[in-house]
């Protein structure tokens, strides 16, 4: 029998054997049960469970299954957080099926392979993703924990979590580097100066100059940090010498993002130097950073002996450099000429730029930048969409609404509304090509190599 006195259970056997009796409550919230130990004489001890009970109502056949210790560690100097999840003493857990970690999304953090649950549900999770302020739900499905002192299983439970002092520590924060990791410099005389130049990524600012390392490296002047296009530029003037390798560390927290939630990793590249004289270029090498190894080399080298695009005047093609609205005006007029210049499109700042002729060639097929009327910004940057648009348009390869779906495109919504009819036609014809990641990243500048591809690609058709 059972008489409830001042929030403790009475336990009567009617057995004289019974010395005293110990009662404990354990979780009574999550397992719906009180355990009791009972002592008898002669040290024996024996252990009951009591369900509890409300009046007027039926046991149920399951019950609220409850964390009890929770622990999360940052993974040396990544992205990644291990994660530990403890279920109460009294409950084991049978299946780790269904069991999920989301962001407040619904995207999967889980890194691949990294989930364990033994005496613990641990596994590694992914934040590279995610906001300093991000939500997480650990989701555990019906019938995944078991109480050991009966057949009841466990509800859906779906834990919600933050990570304390949640830092993200983005690794992918620089867009180009000159010159680029691993690259040759080839200098006319020992003590040149070089400019090397890193462009960090749209978003990003410099957070501390002062983490940039740069052993055994003589600058010629001050390091020099510039915003264009909304993009930070470091310059830093170096005097260069002959057969040396120089190397360039940015620890972590060089940069951050421009609203201040998430601070940089680690990066770093390398390069090593050259006399001109001292090298001999094979004989089908058009450029000194573009050999024959080059990913873009065939396009590059083709489109140059037809006149479509040119080098720098030092030997230089810099394949990794960004394209102008100005220089994409040329390349396409040179590559696809138009015998008649309309009178109609003009610009306010084009009257008495250099590529004037060239940008009235196109009969405004490489479209405005976004809420422009009368301004084509010709020394600002272009990006993949306005190219592709302006083939779409200069080769009259839009003939109604295309066949291609959008849901095959990752970064769908990257793309222009204004645009997006023009840029599904361009990936239907083949005139861009996404990246291993499956995006086709629209609004990204379009880089000379870049453009040599697709502009190779579409006189080969």
């Amino acid at each position: 029998s059972t008489e409830v006195i001042s929030n403790k259970i009475a336990y009567e056997l009617g057995d004289e054997s019974i010395r005293k009796g110990k009662l404990t409550l354990t979780d009574s919230e999550g397992r719906g049960a009180f355990l009791v130990t009972v002592e008898f004489a002669g040290g024996k001890t024996d252990t009951f469970e009591f369900p509890l009970v409300v009046a007027n109502e039926v046991e149920s056949d399951t019950f609220d299954i409850s964390i009890n210790t929770t622990n999360y560690l940052r993974k040396s100097d990544s992205n990644v957080y291990y994660c530990m999840f403890k279920l109460n003493d009294s409950v084991d857990l049978i299946s780790v099926d269904g069991i999920t970690v989301t962001d407040s999304q619904g995207t999967d953090c889980l890194v691949p392979d990294s989930f364990s649950a033994l005496s613990a549900i641990t596994f590694d999770l992914d934040i590279s993703n995610s906001s300093v302020d991000e939500t997480f739900i650990l989701h555990i499905p019906t019938q995944a924990a078991k109480t050991k002192h009966s057949d009841k299983y466990n509800k859906k439970l779906e834990y919600t979590f933050t990570l304390p002092n949640l830092e993200l520590r983005p690794d992918n924060f620089i867009e180009t580097t000159f010159p680029a990791d691993g690259d040759k410099y080839y200098i006319e005389n020992d003590g040149d100066i070089l400019n090397v130049i890193i462009k960090l990524k749209q978003g990003y600012v410099v957070s501390n100059i002062g983490k940039m390392l740069m052993e055994y490296i003589e600058l010629s002047d001050d390091v020099r940090t510039e915003t264009e296009n909304g993009q930070v530029i470091i310059t830093i003037p170096m005097k260069v010498y002959q057969e040396q390798q120089y190397g360039i560390a940015l620890d972590e927290g060089f940069a951050a993002t421009a609203d201040g939630k998430a601070r940089s990793g680690k990066a770093q590249f390398s390069f090593s130097v050259m006399l001109r004289q001292n090298v001999e270029l094979p004989d089908e090498a058009t450029f000194y950073d573009v050999h024959p190894e080059h990913w873009a080399f065939a396009e590059v080298s083709n489109l140059v002996t037809q006149g479509v695009i040119s080098g720098y005047p030092d030997g230089y093609f810099r394949p990794e450099s960004n394209v102008t609205r100005a220089e994409a005006a040329k390349i396409i007029a040179t590559a696809f000429p138009n015998d008649s210049e309309t009178d109609n499109m003009t610009y306010r700042d084009t009257e008495d730029h250099w590529a004037n002729k060239f940008i009235r060639a196109l009969n405004g097929v490489l479209p405005l930048q976004e809420n422009e009327t009368d301004h084509f910004r010709p020394d600002e940057y272009t990006t993949r969409e306005e190219v592709v648009v302006a083939l779409v348009n200069t080769l009259d390869l839009s003939n109604g609404t295309s066949m291609m779906s959008a849901d095959n495109i990752v970064d769908y919504g990257a793309v222009r509304s204004d645009l997006s009819s023009e840029f599904l036609t361009g990936i239907e014809k083949g005139i861009i090509e996404g990246y291993a990641d499956g995006t086709y990243r629209p609004a990204s500048n379009i880089t000379r190599a870049e453009m040599a591809m697709i502009i190779y690609r579409m006189l080969s058709q």
